[in-house]
C-alpha cells in the first residue's frame, strides 16, 4: 500500500510529535484511540493499516443539522507515522483518499461506489458553510493529542519504575502548565525517585532554533533547558549545580547559572527569584525548601499548602533530620486549622511520635538553629511560644533546656501584638518558667506578680462562667489570675515546698476542685488543713449525702442576717447594687415567667405535710435573707429534671420531681436540696435569674433598643476589665452607624466571639461553637 503522507494539509496545529520509549507499540495506541472515540466521542471509527504508520479514521453520527449547529464536519482521520524515537501524529477533516486500495472496505467507512458522492457533500457542506476544521474548532484536537500524550506517558513511567502520587508537582507554585508534548518528554525524562520542583517558561529560544522556546526545569536531581516549538521537543541544554542569578529589572529579568543565560518573561520574573536559592542545593534540600516556599506563599491556595505537606511527609520517610519532622508537624498543624485556628497553638497533646521530634530536636539541634529555623518559616511570635510550650512539657525540666528554648521564647514574647493582653501573660508565663531554672528565680517573680497586679477585673466570668465549663475540673473561676498564681506556686516556694498562701488563693478561686484543697491539705499546718477537711470530704462522690441538715429551727429562734452580711458576704460583688450589671438587669433584661396560675395542671405545690424537708429548707432560706414567702412546686413532665427559682407575685421555685423519686439516678439526698434551694433563693433575692444571655436579648427585643443604646451600658462595665474595654468601644462605634439590634444580631456576634476567646483561655485552637450547638444560658459578656 502506498503513503499517504502529504495529502492533507500539515498545519502545525494538527500536528504533533511526540518521544516515545523504544519498541512502543503503535498498532494497539492506534486501537485504543478508537475505542477511545467510539465511547466518549460516539463516533463510528475505523483503523487501517498503512505504508509506515496508521490511519484512524471517524465520522460523526449525529446528523447533518447538528453537524452545522456545532460547526463539525462529518468525517476526520489521523495519520500516525512512527521513527526510531518519536511519533508524528497528523489531523486532518474529510475521508482520507488512499490511492490505489486493493480493498477499499479495509480503509474506507464507505465502499467505493459512494466515495465520491460523500466527499463532494463533505466539502461542499464546508464551503457553504464557512466550516472550518472540526478538531481545531471544537477543541477536540487537544483532547485527542491530551489521550495520546497520556498513553505515551504512561508507558514511560511504567518502564522506567516512576511512581505517582507522593508528591504532586503540578500543585507547586513553581511548575506551571505544561503543553501535551512537553508532559510526554518529560515523562521520559525523569528517572525513578526523580521529582519535579519547577516549570517555567521563558523568553528565550535556542540560537538554532528560533521558532522554539526555552522552558527551565528543576528537579531534585537535575537541572536542564529544554527547548520546544508549539509541536515538537528540540534541544536540550543540561545546567550544573551552581549557584543562579536573577537581575531585578524593570520587566523581563535576567537569569545566569555560570555560562548559560536567558530571560524570564513579564510575568514570571518573581518565580525566578524565589526558585533561584535551590539551583546549587542537594536533592533533600532542594525538596525541602520546595516545600517552603510552597508554604510561606499559600495564602489562600490550598494546592500550595498540599504540596508542601507531602514534599515533608515525603521527606520525613527518607530523612532522620529534626528539622523537617519538626517542618512537616507544623505544616500539617496549618492545614488541619485552616478552618479555625492553625499552628503549634492547636497541637495538645503531643502524641509519642512528637515526643520523640522534640526530643531529637534539643539532641541535634542548637537554639539558635532553632531561632533560624523559625525566621525561615516566618512562624507567628504567637506559635513560638505555643511550640515552646509544647517542648517544655515534653522534655524534662533542665538548665540546658532552658537555655536551648531561651532564643525562641524570647522572640516570640517580644514580638507579640500588645493589644493581646491575654496572650501576652501566657508568655509571660512561659518566659518565667524558662528563667528560673537559669537562676532568674527572682525576675520571673518579680514579672508575674506584676502582671498579677495589672489583671484586669474577672469577677463576672467567675460569676457566670461558660455553661459548659465544668466546675470541677477547674474550667471555672478567673482563668488568667489562676494561670499566674499555678506558676507562682513553685517559683515562690522552695525545693520540696509549696507557697501556702499562693495554693489558698487558688483554693478560694476554684473551691470546687478536689486537687486545689489536696494540694493546700498536704501543704499546709494543722490549722490549715482543719479547714480544708470538710470541704475535701463534701467533694468526694457521695458527699453530700452524709450531711445532715439541720432541723427547721422554730419560729423566732431563729434570726435573719443583717442586711450588711447579706451585701457584703453572700452577695456577689458583680451584681451587687449601684454597679452596671445590676442596672444592665432592670434596664434590658426580660424574664418569660410560667403562668403562676397555671403551675397546678403540671406541678404539685410543696407544703409542710407532704415535703417537710424542701418546706422546711425553703422557710429558713427566706427567714435569713430577709425575704418575702417564696412558694414552691414538684414539676413533671418537661420540667421534671433541674431546680429553677422565678421572680413574681408571688415569686416561686420549680423542683423536678424526678430528683425526689428514690429509684431515680438524679434523686438527691434532703442535704443537697437544701443547698440548690438556698441558692435559687439567693438567685431570686439578687435578681440573679434576669441576666443571663438569652434574657439580655431577649428583652432589647422586646424594649426594641437599638446598638447605640446598648453598648454604652455594657460598655460602662466591659470599660473596667481591660481587653473587653476596647471590644466595648468597637462595638459602639459601629452601633453608631447599624443602628437596631434586630436587624444586625450578627454584628454583635462577632464581639461575642471575639469576647470567648479572651475568657476562655489557652486551651489549645479555640473555636466557636456551631450556631446551632449555642446554649442559651451564656454569660453576661455575650
Amino acid at each position: 500500500m502506498k503513503p499517504i503522507w502529504g495529502t492533507e494539509n500539515s498545519d502545525a496545529d494538527r500536528e504533533r510529535v511526540f518521544q516515545i520509549p523504544a519498541g512502543y507499540d503503535i498498532p494497539q495506541l492506534a486501537k485504543d484511540l478508537a475505542a477511545w472515540l467510539a465511547a466518549d466521542k460516539k463516533m463510528k471509527t475505523e483503523v487501517v493499516a498503512l505504508e509506515g504508520g496508521w490511519l484512524v479514521q471517524g465520522q460523526e453520527t449525529g446528523g447533518r443539522l447538528r453537524r452545522l449547529v456545532s460547526r463539525k464536519a462529518e468525517f476526520f482521520h489521523l495519520v500516525l507515522v512512527e521513527s526510531p524515537s518519536e511519533l508524528t501524529v497528523r489531523l486532518g477533516y474529510g475521508e482520507t483518499p488512499v490511492a490505489e486500495p486493493s480493498d477499499t472496505k479495509k480503509f474506507s467507512l464507505k465502499n467505493a461506489a459512494s466515495f465520491a458522492f460523500d466527499a463532494a457533500s463533505s466539502l461542499a457542506e464546508s464551503v457553504t458553510t464557512g466550516l472550518s476544521d472540526l478538531w481545531v474548532d471544537s477543541g477536540t484536537a487537544d483532547e485527542i493529542f491530551g489521550f495520546i500524550g497520556r498513553q505515551i506517558a504512561d508507558q514511560f513511567r511504567a518502564l522506567s519504575g516512576q511512581q505517582t502520587g507522593m508528591v504532586d508537582p503540578d500543585l507547586s507554585r513553581y511548575v506551571t502548565p505544561r503543553a501535551t508534548v512537553e508532559s510526554t518528554w518529560l515523562a521520559g525524562y525523569l528517572q525513578p525517585g526523580e521529582i519535579l520542583l519547577a516549570w517555567l517558561k521563558t523568553a528565550s529560544a535556542p540560537p538554532e532554533h528560533r521558532e522554539a522556546e526555552w522552558r527551565y526545569l528543576l528537579t531534585t536531581e537535575r537541572a536542564a533547558l529544554a527547548a520546544f516549538t508549539e509541536a515538537r521537543f528540540v534541544s536540550l541544554a543540561p545546567l550544573p549545580q551552581a549557584p543562579m542569578s536573577v537581575t531585578n529589572a524593570f520587566g523581563k529579568d535576567t537569569v545566569t547559572v555560570r555560562d548559560h543565560t536567558w530571560q524570564t518573561r513579564f510575568t514570571n520574573d518573581t518565580l525566578f527569584q524565589e526558585v533561584a536559592r535551590l539551583s546549587d542545593l542537594g536533592p533533600l534540600d532542594r525538596l525541602y525548601q520546595a516545600a517552603r516556599l510552597n508554604f510561606l506563599h499559600a495564602e489562600k491556595t490550598e494546592n500550595r499548602l498540599v504540596y508542601a505537606r507531602q514534599a515533608l511527609s515525603y521527606l520525613s520517610e527518607r530523612s532522620a533530620r529534626p528539622l523537617h519532622t519538626l517542618s512537616r508537624l507544623y505544616v500539617e498543624r496549618v492545614s488541619k486549622g485552616k478552618s479555625g485556628t492553625g499552628g503549634f497553638e492547636s497541637i495538645s497533646p503531643l502524641s509519642a511520635n512528637d515526643v520523640s521530634i522534640a526530643k531529637a530536636l534539643m539532641a541535634e539541634i542548637s537554639g539558635d538553629r532553632l531561632l533560624q529555623w523559625a525566621d525561615s518559616w516566618k512562624i507567628s511570635p504567637w506559635d513560638r511560644i505555643a511550640l515552646a510550650a509544647l517542648l517544655q512539657d515534653t522534655v524534662p525540666e533542665s538548665k540546658d533546656r532552658a537555655q536551648w528554648l531561651h532564643p525562641l521564647i524570647r522572640s516570640g514574647r517580644e514580638n507579640l501584638e500588645t493589644r493581646n493582653q491575654a496572650r501576652q501573660i501566657l508568655a509571660d508565663l512561659r518566659y518565667a518558667r524558662n528563667i528560673h531554672p537559669l537562676g532568674r528565680q527572682a525576675e520571673a517573680v518579680h514579672l508575674l506578680e506584676k502582671r498579677l497586679s495589672d489583671l484586669p477585673d474577672e469577677s463576672l466570668a467567675d460569676l457566670l462562667p461558660a455553661p459548659d465549663a465544668d466546675l470541677t475540673k477547674g474550667e471555672g473561676g478567673q482563668l488568667m489570675r489562676v494561670r499566674i498564681l499555678e506558676a507562682l506556686v513553685d517559683l515562690r516556694g522552695v525545693p520540696d515546698a509549696d507557697d501556702v498562701e499562693t495554693l489558698r488563693e487558688l483554693a478560694v478561686l476554684q473551691p470546687l476542685v478536689p486537687e486545689r484543697l489536696q494540694r493546700l491539705y498536704d501543704a499546709g499546718d494543722e490549722g490549715v488543713q482543719r479547714q480544708v477537711a470538710v470541704p475535701l470530704r463534701l467533694l468526694e462522690r457521695g458527699g453530700l449525702k452524709d450531711e445532715k441538715p439541720p432541723a427547721s429551727a422554730p419560729a423566732g429562734k431563729m434570726s435573719p442576717l443583717t442586711p450588711e452580711e447579706i451585701r457584703n458576704r453572700i452577695r456577689h460583688p458583680a451584681s451587687r447594687e449601684g454597679t452596671t450589671v445590676h442596672r444592665l438587669q432592670g434596664m434590658i433584661a426580660a424574664k418569660h415567667v410560667p403562668d403562676h396560675s397555671s403551675l397546678k395542671s403540671f406541678a404539685r405545690r410543696v407544703t409542710p405535710e407532704a415535703y417537710p424537708d424542701i418546706s422546711g429548707a425553703i422557710a429558713d432560706g427566706t427567714l435569713m435573707l430577709r425575704m418575702a414567702a417564696v412558694e414552691a412546686y414538684i414539676a413533671f413532665g418537661e420540667m421534671d429534671t433541674g431546680i429553677r427559682g422565678y421572680e413574681g407575685k408571688p415569686s416561686f421555685i420549680l423542683i423536678g420531681g424526678q430528683h425526689l423519686e428514690p429509684e431515680s439516678p438524679v434523686r438527691m439526698s434532703p442535704a443537697e436540696l437544701r443547698f440548690l434551694t438556698g441558692g435559687e433563693l439567693a438567685h431570686i433575692k439578687f435578681g440573679h435569674e434576669r441576666i443571663t444571655s438569652r434574657e439580655v436579648w431577649e428583652g432589647v427585643f422586646e424594649k426594641t433598643m437599638s446598638l447605640v443604646e446598648l453598648f454604652p451600658v455594657v460598655g460602662g462595665y466591659l470599660g473596667k476589665i481591660g481587653k473587653l474595654g476596647r471590644v466595648a468601644g468597637h462595638a459602639t462605634d459601629t452601633a453608631k452607624k447599624i443602628g437596631n439590634v434586630k436587624q444586625y444580631i450578627g454584628h454583635a456576634r462577632d464581639v461575642v466571639s471575639t469576647t470567648q476567646n479572651m475568657f476562655r483561655g489557652n486551651k489549645g485552637a479555640v473555636e466557636a461553637p456551631p450556631e446551632q450547638k449555642r446554649s442559651d444560658e451564656e454569660d453576661l459578656v455575650e
